[in-house]
């Protein structure tokens, strides 16, 4: 749902979305503070039902007092319950409000768009700026799926870094994204964008697997198998197609 025209939410703040590279962009003019918090939270809240990361842009704003540092602190932790990345956009005024009670990195600020988008979208740099390296050819399918769980769970870890959680909740959110189970469903998710090489690499490591553990189903774990496969071939022989099916997987995990 795009809303191009500013909504009056209260008589002192407007606000409006719209969807850019994925990326959902609230934008907010006027004064939020304890006469507008309310409506402010539900029209983020009330918008967020398609799961992509968003911003929220506060260039706009003439104020901002405790009551809105409050809503945007309820936001954080709401983007925390749904693993949603996000930024928050300040002009100078509103900039010094949040670093003056070190809300920045909590809230994850930026001083302009470019900056939001760019600090969402970097959780793949890491991939893109990589070269090919070696001949994974040469390589077995057990020991490309146990580089692709490495690489995979380090993924993870660079998603989850900058959600406001405790260390136990980031080690719970990371473990539950790299069992066998969600790996499965991630592929099920990128399945129809691969190739016949990419499908003949997954068939191959699934009949390669002869062992499971007892509590797993050993479809599921195949199939987990045949993903991790694939993230370390492609890690090793196309980072840049690796970091793309990841950007998929970004706008349909989140």
């Amino acid at each position: 749902m795009v809303i191009e025209d500013f909504q009056k939410l209260t008589v002192s703040l407007r606000g409006n979305l719209d969807v850019k590279t994925n990326i959902i962009v609230f934008t907010f003019k006027g004064q939020l503070d304890a006469f507008s918090e309310k409506q402010f939270k539900n029209f983020v809240t009330n918008n967020l039902k398609n799961e992509l990361p968003f911003v929220i842009d506060l260039t706009k704003i003439d104020f901002l007092d405790s009551s809105g540092l409050g809503a945007l602190v309820q936001t954080a932790k709401e983007c925390k319950k749904l693993k949603l990345g996000f930024s928050v956009v300040g002009n100078s005024r509103v900039a010094q409000t949040i670093k003056l009670v070190r809300l920045g990195d909590f809230l994850n600020l930026n001083s302009s768009l470019e900056d939001a988008f760019t600090y969402l979208k970097k959780l793949n740099y890491w991939i893109q700026n990589l070269l090919p390296y070696g001949s994974p050819e040469e390589i077995g399918v057990i020991q490309l799926a146990w580089l692709g769980d490495s690489v995979w769970e380090l993924h993870q870890r660079l998603r989850h870094v900058h959600f406001p959680l405790k260390s136990k909740e980031l080690h719970l959110s990371v473990v539950n994204e790299v069992k066998a189970k969600s790996q499965s469903k991630s592929l099920s998710q990128i399945e129809h964008l691969l190739n016949e090489n990419e499908i003949d690499l997954i068939r191959r490591a699934r009949n390669k697997t002869k062992r499971y553990p007892k509590s797993s189903d050993p479809t599921i774990y195949s199939r987990a198998t045949g993903f991790e496969t694939l993230i370390g071939w492609l890690f090793l022989k196309d980072p840049q197609r690796l970091s793309t099916l990841f950007e998929y997987l970004e706008i349909k995990i989140h």
